[in-house]
């Protein structure tokens, strides 16, 4: 995210700077980072930014907490029905989600007497696989392994096919490198 400041004349104040909103401080820290609540429906498909926050960095976990259940309660009052939250796998969030109480053997949280499932983007957890295989094998309970080069192995040998199984082996393989700075 770029960092700039710009002075907003409606509200009489600088934007930029780190600022989580109503009930919470203003830090003349300038923002590198947003948190966005989105809604988005099950049966229909459409999607709706709803709110977000513009903080120094990651939002405090502790404070996702505190908005999240502020967006439950406002679309709870305006009738919606929210049966999931998704968010992905940074630190912020694996902190609420030990406040939340989610576990793999409980994967959703119980809020003013409503439950909500909960789950990591499916995005994510994929590329956190990719990221483990290539550092470690996967080991299985019926004393089956997964390795980063069956896959590697896989691609090879699908792309002297004729007819292919995996079209975009090479986006694929690409898209798994392991992050690096």
């Amino acid at each position: 995210m770029k960092r700039f400041l710009a002075f907003d004349h409606c509200n009489d104040l600088i934007v930029g700077y780190d600022d989580c909103g109503p009930g919470y401080s203003r830090k003349k820290l300038p923002v590198s980072s947003a948190l966005v609540f989105m809604i988005r429906g099950l049966g229909l498909n459409w999607k709706q930014p709803i709110g977000y926050v513009l903080c120094h960095t990651a939002c405090n976990g502790e404070i996702v907490f505190e908005l999240l259940c502020k967006c439950l309660d406002i679309l709870f009052d305006i009738g919606l029905d929210v049966k999931l939250v998704i968010s992905d796998q940074g630190s912020n969030f694996t902190q609420m989600t030990n406040k939340l109480g989610i576990t793999p053997d409980r994967p959703y949280f119980l809020y003013v007497e409503r439950v909500y499932c909960y789950m990591y983007d499916p995005p994510h957890l994929l590329k956190s696989v990719c990221n483990n295989l290539f550092k470690y094998s996967i080991h299985f309970d019926d004393q089956k392994t997964a390795r980063w080069t069956d896959i590697s192995d896989f691609f090879k040998i699908d792309q002297k096919q004729r007819f292919r199984l995996a079209r975009n082996s090479q986006n694929v393989m690409l898209s798994c490198q392991p992050f690096r700075k």
